[in-house]
């Protein structure tokens, strides 16, 4: 494997490579540097959000719902000529982004229990975040209420708690007078997207690097075979 010079800045969750050495690689080449290092990082940048995709799945125990949305995981910005950047990343606002919310993640049970329904619900919710944990009982902390799975009007499937600190709305959303006490609900969180992104990255970026350096000498080789005949 050619010696590129591959730098990782953890500062900025960045990869470089040294293109000064890819157009000395290719010599009477050289003018070809750029659309041989767009390639090469664009190449990385998808393999890299594949692999990504695969070590959260295997480190998180997501529901469908969850393994839909770690989707949002996305190239952002596609390498070109002119800027030799390629991004990946979680736009927060996307429709459907993924959100800090442990419904996405094993519950159990996994419905919701509405209405008169919820005299058959159990003492506790239970979850967890990552493969191999414990589940634990969603029982709450301080004030708050114990965990339970509610259906919204968008139907997304979200864990929350009452917060008796704070007065939830004061009508339905047909209009009627809710019920008393009136507790706020919030979600209960787990990693957003893109804190279990980074994760997975800071454990990953190793084999991103030789990624790059792998797929810039490929390149270079696929140039040199094709023009110099």
């Amino acid at each position: 494997m050619a010696d590129y010079n591959v730098t990782y800045d953890a500062g900025s969750m960045s990869i470089m490579l040294d293109s000064e050495q890819v157009e000395r690689a290719l010599g009477d080449l050289k003018g070809r540097t750029p659309a041989a290092l767009k390639v090469a990082v664009n190449r990385t940048a998808r393999q890299a959000r594949a692999m990504m995709l695969d070590d959260v799945k295997e480190r998180y125990d997501l529901n469908a719902a969850g393994r839909r949305l770690i989707q949002d995981l996305k190239m952002r910005k596609a390498a070109t000529n002119r800027s030799l950047e390629a991004r990946l990343g979680i736009t927060k606002n996307d429709p459907g982004a993924f959100r800090a919310d442990l419904g996405y993640f094993r519950t159990s049970p996994s419905k919701p229990y509405m209405g008169a329904a919820v005299r058959n619900a159990p003492e506790y919710f239970q979850a967890r975040v990552l493969k191999g944990s414990p589940m634990r009982n969603l029982s709450g902390d301080g004030q708050m209420s114990k965990g339970f799975l509610v259906k919204f009007k968008s139907g997304h499937v979200g864990m929350v708690q009452r917060n008796p600190d704070k007065p939830g709305p004061a009508y339905t959303a047909s209009g009627k007078v809710r019920w008393s006490p009136n507790h706020l609900l919030e979600t209960m969180s787990s990693p957003s997207g893109s804190a279990m992104h980074r994760t997975i990255w800071n454990e990953d970026w190793p084999d991103v690097a030789e990624m790059l350096r792998a797929n810039a000498e490929r390149r270079v080789a696929e140039l040199i075979l094709k023009y110099r005949k």
